[in-house]
């Protein structure tokens, strides 16, 4: 179907921005200790502002003031700290004479060999793929509950279970052509409750999708969930005014051969 652009019709998205900090900056232990928080704070806010590509960013001492709720002096220790971490680099700019912002690196890894904090208790690739190999897909492990001091004739024997999609999830993935994978699940199913309020009907589903291009015929309208939910039932609804006047004849209501208008 063609993609287009929802933006004027005041559909956002409710996927929130974030930033990312590297495993390494946490694992990072200096006397054996890790970094301050106010470091890893301070990490943080340029890691808002850097340029995924080049690693670098510009941001002046007020912006890391406000951001950090910081004092000048107290901003400058953390960012020694994590300079001697090796997490983090700067260089002093001017313009014209007059001095302006730092200009920062938040390099991908350490820019120096530094202590690292490693988590004895690391899951391998290959044991992962052990477990879901034998993962039947629906019923695990039975556990039984010795329920604390009761008696073992009184045990409850318990069952894990992975509940398989239900027919809109499944309707849902084969009108957008995959399945959804890690945060993307929970966004889906925010969509199908909402999808879930207005029908019983899983096939509404691909009618909607039939009719979301009709009904939203700007050009270059962005195709989005949040849109299809939105509008779902006013697309479920929708009637084409399109079709040909011999079609609405027809379709209206016909008694004893003549067309009653």
């Amino acid at each position: 179907m063609e993609i287009r652009d929802d933006e004027h019709y005041g559909v956002e998205s409710d996927i929130p921005k974030f930033v990312m900090v590297p495993n390494w900056v946490l694992e990072i232990r200096v006397n054996g200790q890790p970094l301050p928080p106010q470091a890893i704070h301070i990490y943080s806010v340029l890691m808002y502002h850097v340029n995924n590509e080049t690693r670098k960013c510009f941001p002046a001492y007020t912006t890391l003031e406000s951001m950090t709720g910081m004092s000048r002096s107290t901003i400058w220790k953390y960012l020694k700290i994590l300079k001697d971490a090796g997490a983090l680099t700067w260089e002093r700019r001017a313009f014209k004479g007059f001095t302006t912002s730092n200009k920062y690196f938040l390099p991908h890894k350490p820019l120096k060999d530094v202590e690292l904090f490693k988590q004895e208790s690391y899951i391998t690739e290959k044991e992962v793929a052990e477990d879901e190999t034998s993962d039947s897909g629906f019923e695990l492990d039975t556990i039984e509950d010795s329920g604390f001091g009761v008696s073992e004739e009184a045990g409850i024997q318990k069952k894990r279970t992975v509940t398989a999609p239900d027919a809109f999830m499944l309707k849902l993935q084969e009108n957008m052509g995959y399945k959804p994978e890690g945060s993307e699940y929970a966004r889906w199913n925010k969509v199908l409750n909402k999808i879930r309020s207005i029908t019983d009907n899983p096939d509404d589903i691909t009618l909607a999708f039939r009719n979301y291009p009709k009904y939203m015929p700007k050009k270059n309208t962005t195709f989005t969930l949040e849109a299809l939910a939105k509008h779902f039932q006013a697309l479920i609804n929708y009637k084409d005014d399109t079709i040909s006047s011999l079609e609405r004849l027809e379709n209206l209501k016909i008694k004893d051969n003549v067309i009653d208008v």
